[in-house]
């Protein structure tokens, strides 16, 4: 989880970038008339801000939406015809069928993330993230998702989280509060932290309410169309899985790098010895809580709110069949593999290969296909003194399970190892395809 303070305090704008080889798919196919469309809603959007601190809030949303800009130039987007296509029909349908809503108002992008979320930023730009596709089901499920961002732009969320955090963070008793944090003789930064995770837990705690109101709207917007309304529920419990937060899937390592030539060695997973010094428990004194860091924040407790509210019940076998995502998903699965390995995201690669190969969401021959290049890839890394940059060492603090796992193995490989793996690899996958792809040399 590669996530920093902002995706706390704004869980409206997260925002980060990160340099790769440019590709068509991660950028607009005309960038100038979409950076004018950017420029566009941020001008509208900052018209619209009024009262007090007005002219911090103004500053505020500036710095992120200069944020933003740089994320859509460092590739941090996905731009495919097929998904925009599906997206664009869901829209339709919405505001076709309810007055309020203009689809020329609405901008859907698709952002690089293995964490099935989504975003509204306010001014009528919104992301889904990749990973959200591989979890639904049916155009129904998309459409309740996207009724329910719409709904948040529509109650203006996005603008009261941002005034409210600002005119706390410039209120009288939060000065009052930093001032007597500075008057301590020790402990000043994790006093500071403190305050800045008890503001950020009660703008979550407010986000669990506005989620309610997005539902119900949402729900509203979508029972006007013709989509199954039993989607509201089936799109919310496939969000509860924890599954690509948590990283438990076990990725089989002893099984997928077990070969004949080069049999699984139990130092590729053994851990070096702790210090006399280590201390037995690591302290953190700056993590946030858990609950904070939850994508969809009580979804149980939604669920029940929306059955109650609208008297909804599940009836997942009615969905009917030729609204599927099939098209959309093998899109996405695909995608979601390329961009860590072009992100060199590369323990989140080998992770995310052997999760979607044992749910025989990919076949045996793209997941050795992309195996070789992640090994290459690592190889060339280390070669470079560079595999640090992309493989983080395994963190005893983190929740990343299994993930750390993949992190331990890559580090204990040797070089010649690394490079061994990667031919036998590419030897397999060529006589299993008939094929005569160039392999590393041993």
């Amino acid at each position: 989880m590669r996530n920093n303070i902002l995706f706390i305090l704004f869980p409206l704008l997260f925002f980060y970038g990160i340099k790769i080889s440019a590709q068509n798919q991660y950028h607009p196919n005309d960038f100038d008339l979409f950076e004018d469309k950017l420029e566009t809603l941020h001008e509208s959007y900052l018209s619209n801000i009024q009262g007090k601190n007005a002219k911090k809030i103004k500053k505020k949303y500036k710095e992120l939406y200069a944020g933003f800009v740089e994320s859509v130039e460092d590739s941090a987007f996905y731009f495919n015809a097929t998904i925009d296509f599906s997206l664009d029909n869901v829209i339709n349908e919405i505001a076709k069928n309810n007055a309020e809503i203009n689809a020329k108002d609405l901008t859907f992008l698709v952002k690089n993330s293995t964490i099935p979320n989504a975003a509204c930023y306010g001014n009528g730009l919104f992301h889904l993230n990749l990973a959200l596709f591989n979890y639904i089901e049916s155009e129904d499920e998309l459409a309740f998702i996207v009724a329910h961002e719409i709904a948040h732009y529509q109650l203006e969320h996005n603008k009261k989280k941002l005034t409210n955090y600002v005119n706390t963070l410039h209120s009288k008793s939060t000065k009052e509060r930093l001032k007597n944090i500075r008057r301590k003789k020790y402990g000043v930064t994790r006093g500071v932290m403190s305050m800045m995770d008890d503001i950020g837990v009660e703008f979550i705690n407010r986000t669990i309410q506005s989620e309610k109101e997005a539902d119900s709207l949402g729900f509203l917007l979508l029972s006007k169309t013709k989509y199954n309304q039993s989607a509201a529920l089936s799109a919310l419990e496939r969000l509860e899985i924890e599954d690509d937060v948590l990283f438990d899937h076990d990725p089989q390592l002893k099984k997928r790098f077990n070969f004949r030539k080069l049999p699984f060695k139990d130092k590729w997973l053994a851990e070096e010895k702790s210090s006399l010094f280590d201390l037995e428990d690591e302290v953190d004194d700056f993590s946030l809580r858990k609950d904070t860091l939850k994508t969809h924040p009580e979804i149980k407790e939604r669920l029940e709110f929306l059955k109650k509210t609208f008297n909804v019940k599940s009836n997942n076998s009615d969905l009917l069949a030729q609204r599927t995502l099939a098209d959309v998903r093998e899109i996405t699965l695909h995608h979601t593999i390329d961009f860590t390995i072009d992100f060199k995201f590369l323990d989140l690669s080998i992770y995310l290969l052997s999760k979607y190969r044992s749910e025989n969401l990919i076949s045996e021959a793209y997941f050795k296909d992309k195996l070789i290049l992640v090994f290459e890839t690592i190889y060339h890394a280390r070669l470079n003194h560079e595999l640090g940059k992309y493989v983080p060492q395994k963190n005893d603090m983190s929740d990343e399970l299994m993930l750390n796992q993949i992190r331990l193995f890559i580090h204990n490989l040797e070089i010649t190892e690394i490079k061994t793996i990667a031919t036998l690899l590419c030897q397999q996958y060529n006589r299993d395809n008939g094929e005569n792809t160039k392999c590393l040399e041993n």
